[in-house]
């Protein structure tokens, strides 16, 4: 996939350019950052008697929702599994907005087939690096999610001697903290939450079967974006990998400092979006049609991402079609919301 031209603006973000402004910005961005998790990649067991005949995805920073529509090439009916992964959970202290951060579906995923819902099988399975602790995890009542509420309890309820032994094992960090009432001990997660859905479908021959998927994304957010400042070695190589994941050209930064001319201490908001879209290549040939809409949310923001033959169909969406189409890199979407008081 390549750069679109300037259809593809249409996005909001970013820092004043007044030198009050620019010199809170770096420390907005590091502390005011949350981290994206990118989902996506519908998984078929390989098989070349199923044909995606279409996939309409559309894409925005509340919502995914994501239509194929499959046809069994084959003389015969065809059962296989069909999977869509979450995106990883990583541990950490870094800030990620998880739409429901207590359930095994944290980003609310639902699927219907024909117009019908369809109740899902789910596999979690817990890694530190390539190590599986999933039924250590299981076996000492321990949340299987490393961001669940719960999981600092749940390992202050086990015997001392036990939280010893998985902190010396790495599973477990210990964080004591004062919280108001003197030091307390606390345990931090240490691993990788790794989910996918699944579940049997048949695909009768000679018919076409229509999958929807839908589910909250787990967007990125910075309060100052990073585009908007003046260019510096502080931030020279995220700012370099940012102009290429986007495919940000300078139609798009022109657009920015319209946005910013004349405007005193302000701060531009900066989504990202990432959808797994390589990664369900199982099926038999490239996807004969396919449509992707990324809608910006409000006519006042920009956005950026990396495809061609960019259409504008509304005052916040854009358009891509293609047909016979194989995917070769993921959708990487950046959009820059309307300037906000600092």
């Amino acid at each position: 996939m390549t750069s679109s031209l300037s259809p593809r603006v249409a996005g909001a973000g970013v820092v004043a350019v007044l030198a009050c402004a620019l010199a809170l910005a770096p420390a907005a961005r590091a502390n005011d950052s949350s981290a994206e998790l990118k989902a996506g990649g519908l998984v078929l067991a390989k098989t070349d008697a199923i044909v995606m005949a279409s996939e309409d995805l559309f894409v925005s920073k509340d919502k995914i929702r994501v239509v194929y529509e499959f046809e069994n090439v084959s003389g015969a009916d065809v059962t296989t599994t069909v999977a869509f992964p979450l995106p990883d959970l990583p541990a950490g202290e870094e800030p990620i907005d998880i739409p429901n951060v207590a359930s095994d579906n944290f980003v609310n995923f639902a699927t219907t087939v024909d117009g019908a819902p369809v109740a899902l099988s789910v596999e979690q399975r817990a890694f530190i690096g390539d190590r599986e602790i999933t039924d250590l995890l299981k076996a000492n009542k321990i949340p299987l999610s490393p961001r669940h509420p719960d999981v600092n309890a749940a390992v202050l309820s086990l015997p001392e001697a036990t939280r010893a032994a998985l902190a010396k094992d790495g599973v477990v960090e210990r964080q004591d903290y004062d919280a108001g009432r003197g030091w307390e001990v606390g345990y931090t997660a240490t691993w990788t939450l790794k989910t996918k859905f699944f579940r049997t479908q048949t695909f009768p021959a000679g018919r076409r079967v229509r999958v929807e998927h839908s589910y909250q994304p787990v967007a990125g957010y910075s309060v100052g974006a990073l585009l908007a400042l003046p260019k510096s070695a502080e931030w020279a190589k995220e700012r370099a990998e940012m102009v290429r994941a986007y495919c940000v050209d300078a139609t798009f930064e022109r657009a920015i400092t319209r946005k910013l001319r004349g405007r005193k201490d302000v701060l531009m908001p900066e989504v990202t979006v990432g959808y797994v879209l390589k990664t369900g290549a199982n099926w038999a040939g490239p996807i004969r049609q396919f449509r992707l809409v990324v809608d910006k949310g409000a006519p006042e923001n920009l956005v950026s991402f990396c495809a061609t033959g960019v259409t504008k169909i509304g005052p916040t969406r854009y358009e891509v079609r293609k047909t016979n189409f194989t995917p070769t890199e993921d959708l990487n979407v950046l959009i820059l919301q309307a300037p906000t008081p600092n």
